[in-house]
C-alpha cells in the first residue's frame, strides 16, 4: 500500500489502529485468537478503491461508492450530522474524515494539510484523531476562548537560590504533586504575569500521566511559575472549580490521543486551546461542581 500514484491522488492519509496481531506478548509469541489484521486489510482495500481516480477523457474524478456497512462490516449513522461518517454520491460525492472501531481496528482520515500545520510532524495517527461529537444542552466552547494561558519561566540551575535570599519560590511541576517537596528560590526581577497567588488555576502541559500532567488549584504562599505549567486565567463565563473539573475530564482526551513516553504526555498551547468543553449557565456550573465536590470528599473518605 506505499503506491505513490495513490499517494499524489488524495490530499489525505488513512490512519488504521491495530491492537492485536493474533499472538500475545508473552515470549513463545502463542496464538490468542484476537486477530485484527484481516479486518485492517479489508479497510485499506476498500480506502483504495474509494479514493478518486482519473477517468480517461474526462478532467472529473471517478469515485465508486462505499457505504459505512462495506467498510466496517456494520451499519453506521451517515450524513451531515455524523461526525464520523462517509458520504458517497455516483457524481459528486463528498468524502469526510470518518472512524470506527470494527473488532478493535480503530481507524480515520487526516487531510495531508492539517498534519503540516505544525513543524512537529508526527505520524502517529492517535496525535490528529479528533473526538466524536458531545451530546450536550449546553453550547461548547474551546477551551482557549475561555482563558489565556500563561506560560511560565525556563530558570536555569544558576538561577536557584535558597529561602535565605529573599526571593520568591520557583513553583515547579514536583510543588504541583507534593506541597512538601522542596522549593528553589528566585531574588531576581521576575515578570508579574508569572506570579501565581493562592487558588490559581494552573496546567501543567508537560508530566507524568495520572499525576503531575493536568489541571492543578494552587494552595500555597505567592510564588513565580516555572516552565512546562501554565497559569489559567479565565474569563467571567465559568468558574474556576468548574473549569477545573472541565479541564480534568480534557486529560482523558489528551492522554489517550496524544504523544509522549511510556508514563510521560505534554500537550501544546494550542492543541489545549481547541478542545472544546460544555459551558452551561453559571448557577448550573455551581450546581455540577457541589456535587463533584461531593463525590470527591466520598472517595478521600474511603480510603
Amino acid at each position: 500500500f506505499l503506491d505513490r500514484n495513490l499517494a499524489r491522488r488524495t490530499d489525505e492519509i488513512l490512519f488504521v489502529k491495530i491492537e492485536n496481531d493474533g499472538f500475545d506478548l508473552g515470549a513463545q509469541r502463542r496464538p490468542n485468537g484476537k486477530n485484527d489484521l484481516p479486518k485492517a486489510l479489508e479497510i485499506l482495500q476498500a480506502r483504495k478503491e474509494l479514493t478518486p481516480r482519473p477517468s480517461s477523457g474526462s478532467e472529473h474524478a471517478r469515485y465508486k461508492t462505499l457505504s459505512l456497512r462495506d467498510m466496517t462490516g456494520t451499519p453506521l449513522k451517515e450524513g451531515n450530522d455524523s461526525p464520523s461518517g462517509i458520504q458517497g454520491g455516483n457524481d459528486s460525492p463528498s468524502v469526510k474524515g470518518w472512524q470506527a472501531k470494527p473488532d478493535g481496528v480503530v481507524t480515520h482520515v487526516v487531510a495531508k494539510g492539517k498534519i503540516v500545520e505544525s513543524s512537529d510532524i508526527n505520524l502517529s495517527g492517535d496525535r490528529y484523531r479528533e473526538t466524536a461529537a458531545v451530546q450536550s444542552q449546553w453550547p461548547m466552547a474551546p477551551i482557549g476562548d475561555l482563558c489565556e494561558l500563561q506560560n511560565g519561566r525556563a530558570f536555569k540551575p544558576t538561577d536557584w537560590e535558597k529561602a535565605e535570599s529573599g526571593g520568591l519560590p520557583i513553583i515547579r511541576i514536583q510543588n504541583l504533586n507534593n506541597p512538601q517537596s522542596e522549593f528553589n528560590y528566585f531574588s531576581g526581577r521576575v515578570d508579574d504575569r508569572l506570579i501565581v497567588r493562592n487558588g490559581d488555576l494552573l496546567f501543567s502541559w508537560s508530566g507524568s500521566r495520572g499525576t503531575s500532567f493536568g489541571p492543578h488549584i494552587w494552595i500555597g504562599n505567592d510564588g513565580i511559575l516555572n516552565q512546562h505549567i501554565f497559569n489559567v486565567r479565565h474569563n467571567d463565563s465559568v468558574i474556576r472549580s468548574f473549569f477545573y473539573w472541565m479541564l480534568k475530564k480534557a486529560v482523558e482526551q489528551v492522554e489517550e490521543n496524544l504523544h509522549g513516553g511510556v508514563g510521560l504526555v505534554h500537550i501544546t498551547k494550542g492543541n489545549l486551546e481547541i478542545i472544546e468543553i460544555p459551558l452551561p449557565p453559571l448557577d448550573i456550573q455551581r450546581q455540577i461542581v457541589a456535587e463533584l465536590d461531593g463525590y470527591r470528599k466520598i472517595i478521600e473518605g474511603a480510603r
